[in-house]
């Protein structure tokens, strides 16, 4: 009986001893680990300071006047409108004096300009020789051919009011024989007179870009008149 009791007893504390050793009536269970949080949204990056927009004048307020344009050197050195006088021999002298920067407003036509660009022809024979060879041409009804020589001068002067300014002379002497019963269209200079005369052209150009007496009347115009033009 003692012995069947404590079996009994054995075997209820073994069962107790069991069912202790569950997860229900153990140690504490581990709590699950907390939830993996989603990463934050990355901060955007702060906007570049952007530069301030100049003013808006108000409406109806004065606009600045542009700026000049520059002047070219054609206009720094080009003179005011002159008058081209000429005669016979210089009168196809124009066109090359025209092209030069500095007569860029020469001009035939301009009749109410008081700055004017003479521009003639003077020569002097030798008189014994051309008498001599034309009463020997005459007398031979043109057999022997008259010999002329001389010294001719192409004149360049630039005036103010029919006042001269300044003046450049160009002089050859030259020699030609020609016929008594031809036409003379060289004006008495003969075709190598006629290319020396244009030849005076580039030596007046180069003569007239360093002449002080021009540069001071273009600055005395610009003073007084500006971007005026006489026409």
């Amino acid at each position: 009986m003692l012995l069947t009791g404590a079996l009994l007893w054995s075997t209820a504390c073994f069962a107790d001893d069991t069912k202790g050793g569950s997860g229900e009536s153990g140690s504490p269970a581990t709590p699950p680990a907390a939830a993996e949080q989603p990463a934050s949204a990355p901060v955007p990056p702060a906007a570049a300071e952007q530069p301030a927009s100049a003013p808006v004048p108000p409406a109806g307020a004065a606009q600045p006047a542009a700026a000049a344009p520059p002047a070219t050197a054609a206009q720094d050195v080009a003179l005011p409108a002159l008058r081209y006088n000429s005669d016979s021999v210089t009168n196809d002298l124009f066109d090359s004096i025209h092209h030069a920067p500095q007569f860029d407003k020469l001009s035939r036509e301009a009749i109410g300009s008081p700055i004017e660009l003479r521009v003639y022809h003077t020569y002097r024979i030798d008189r014994g020789a051309a008498t001599a060879t034309g009463f020997l041409a005459g007398v031979t009804l043109g057999l022997i051919p008259q010999v002329s020589s001389g010294n001719h001068s192409i004149v360049y002067e630039v005036l103010v009011n029919g006042v001269p300014v300044t003046s450049h002379t160009y002089s050859t002497s030259l020699t030609r024989v020609r016929n008594i019963w031809t036409q003379d269209k060289t004006y008495g200079l003969g075709e190598d007179g006629i290319k020396w005369a244009r030849s005076t052209v580039d030596l007046f150009l180069k003569d007239a870009a360093a002449d002080p007496k021009l540069a001071a009347l273009r600055s005395e115009f610009n003073y007084y008149f500006g971007s005026a033009q006489v026409q």
